[in-house]
């Protein structure tokens, strides 16, 4: 039992590791230049180069990139999870004669891999005239993120007592001030773990903005990272510099909120 317990161990500490470097080495890279990064990539810089920062920030535009990624991330999210709870409050506390084949229905949608379906994503875009709108851009997350965050969110109100329920109907409460006043609270874990998640997913998201957004001053984060490279080299400095700010958000999100999302699975997995 005791050497079972060190290469848990051991594992666990290659984990972190594994995590851990590949951040700390872009970190450090941001303050190099080509030369440096490619002759001692480990090595602390001999010259701490802030200017790389300033580069990425303001010459590279990665404030510009920064606001719009929050603006499409918080905005996706918000209507996520206003329509998933709305879905998953009548799934969960209804009984309906399709009530179990339209969970079911969602949860098939977790099975359908984004790249099978998007050509004819991209024609409908193209054919539409929605390049460049970032309302059919959340539209499309909504879309795919509705079948994960429908399951969780159903998953955890079907547990909540329908005597709570019972006594706000006695007080004369409407099913949406029920949905509103009662169920919306008492999900709050579930809610605030798959906000956090379908944020970094959004975050993180590359494919839909590189297909449909053309504006240099609509795009992303991750597009941003792009501009870096060009037909003549690589400024690596600066590129890990913009990394470094990209992956600073989710990482943030998750110290900040890394208990309440250990929770709010927890809560479901009990629950469920």
């Amino acid at each position: 039992m005791r050497s079972l317990k060190w290469i848990k161990y051991a594992f666990l500490y290659l984990m972190v590791l594994a995590f851990v470097l590949p951040m700390l080495f872009t970190f450090i890279s941001s303050f190099k230049n080509n030369n440096e990064i490619f002759s001692a990539p480990f090595s602390l810089p001999k010259i701490w180069r802030f200017e790389n920062w300033q580069i990425a920030w303001s010459s590279a535009g990665m404030s510009r990139y920064l606001l719009n990624s929050f603006g499409l991330a918080i905005g996706s999210v918000a209507l996520i999870l206003i329509v998933a709870s709305m879905v998953a409050y009548e799934i969960s506390r209804f009984n309906f004669r399709i009530n179990k084949p339209l969970l079911s229905f969602f949860l098939m949608g977790m099975m359908i891999p984004m790249h099978a379906i998007i050509v004819p994503i991209s024609w409908i875009i193209g054919n539409l005239d929605l390049k460049n709108n970032i309302g059919a851009l959340m539209l499309l997350y909504i879309a795919f993120a509705m079948p994960f965050t429908t399951a969780v969110l159903a998953n955890f109100m079907r547990a909540i007592p329908v005597e709570i329920e019972e006594a706000a109907v006695l007080d004369g409460a409407s099913k949406f001030a029920i949905y509103r006043r009662v169920i919306l609270p008492m999900s709050g874990p579930a809610l605030s773990t798959v906000a956090i998640f379908n944020f970094l997913s959004v975050w993180n998201d590359v494919m839909f903005p590189l297909l449909f957004i053309n504006d240099p001053s609509m795009k992303t984060v991750a597009l941003g990272l792009l501009n870096f490279s060009g037909e003549h080299g690589t400024d690596y400095g600066p590129m890990m510099a913009a990394i470094s700010i990209t992956i600073s958000v989710p990482f943030i999100l998750y110290i900040f909120f890394q208990e309440r999302i250990e929770n709010g699975i927890a809560a479901g997995a009990i629950k469920g």
